[in-house]
């Protein structure tokens, strides 16, 4: 099924109760909540034959038990971070000088609303930090959500922020050992396995479900988002809370950032690399004074995207 055709498909169904998403790969996949909801899919849509997957509700993984909750310098990615109005998360990579997390971990504050301005934490305050003596750097800018709608344009969950402290770029750690990655896209296959490294798990491996997918996502009970060519990964499980943030990688090459899932049956969501590198090259622009509003390219499609200061900007 063709992506413009899997958007259209999604707008009428997600707003079905108890449908999570819509993916295709090699076939057209449909996510719900339940058992209880399978029975109710049909065996057909759109003249394709269906595949019905119980994932449960997907949602931003919030915080649960760690193993990588320590300071850390200098910074690299895999461990623990945050800012000041939240617990905390997964700090991905630092590339370039930029820390790279989700904006759920970097610019929002528990309720899922978006903060202006921010210290970087790590490791995260749940994590024992002091929010005075260990901050590594500054929330820079967050690409917007739009919550509570289905034809909303979602395709990252995203912010970046400066550092103030020694930091590796491009390392990630491992369980035994720190490896390298390179921010070369890689647009896994269903079926291939992929690698994501976490603050709460650690390095794990999924299997990846979907390569495309639209899904509704969680942040609240009353907040959700509906997020468009998304990666679905399988795992045992591949990410619990507090591992939002996290590089997934194929090889080392850089797959996209794991930012939600369900603990109990082990499916992950990961942003795909090509739009968060997309995401961090509009943040990382010099810095535009006038006009406030500059026209860009965003996925294919003009749009008109706020630009604000440093350290306030938005996209």
């Amino acid at each position: 099924m063709r992506f413009d055709v899997l958007k259209s498909a999604a707008k009428s169904i997600l707003d079905l109760e108890g449908i999570v998403g819509i993916g295709s790969s090699r076939s057209l996949k449909i996510f719900v909540e339940s058992e209880e909801y399978a029975e109710a899919v049909p065996t057909t849509f759109a003249g394709q034959p269906v595949e019905t997957i119980v994932t449960g509700r997907l949602k931003a993984m919030p915080l649960s038990i760690s193993e990588r909750q320590g300071k850390a310098r200098p910074l690299i990615g895999g461990i623990s971070v945050g800012n000041e109005y939240i617990t905390a998360g997964t700090l991905g990579v630092v590339h370039d000088g930029w820390i790279m997390s989700n904006a759920h971990v970097l610019a929002m504050d528990e309720d899922a609303n978006f903060v202006e301005t921010a210290k970087i934490i790590q490791p995260g305050l749940y994590d024992g930090a002091d929010p005075e003596k260990d901050v590594v750097g500054y929330l820079f800018g967050y690409a917007v959500i739009t919550f509570n709608s289905v034809v909303a344009e979602n395709y990252v969950d995203f912010a970046g922020g400066t550092t103030t402290v020694d930091h590796v770029n491009d390392v990630v750690a491992g369980e035994t050992e720190d490896y390298q990655v390179v921010l070369t896209p890689y647009e896994p296959k269903e079926g291939e396995e992929v690698r994501k490294t976490g603050r709460t798990t650690g390095t794990t491996y999924g299997t990846v479900e979907s390569s495309s997918s639209v899904v509704k996502i969680w942040y609240s009970d009353e907040k959700w988002a509906a997020f468009h060519d998304v990666i679905i990964v399988r795992g045992s499980p591949f990410m619990k809370g507090g591992d939002s943030g996290s590089f997934v990688d194929k090889d080392g090459k850089f797959v996209g950032l794991g930012f939600a899932g369900n603990e109990l049956t082990g499916f992950g969501v990961v942003c795909k690399a090509k739009h968060v590198l997309y995401a961090l090259e509009q943040l990382t622009k010099p810095t535009v004074e006038k006009p406030s509003f500059v026209p860009v390219m965003a996925f294919g499609l003009p749009l008109v995207v706020p630009f604000m200061a440093a350290r306030k900007r938005r996209f």
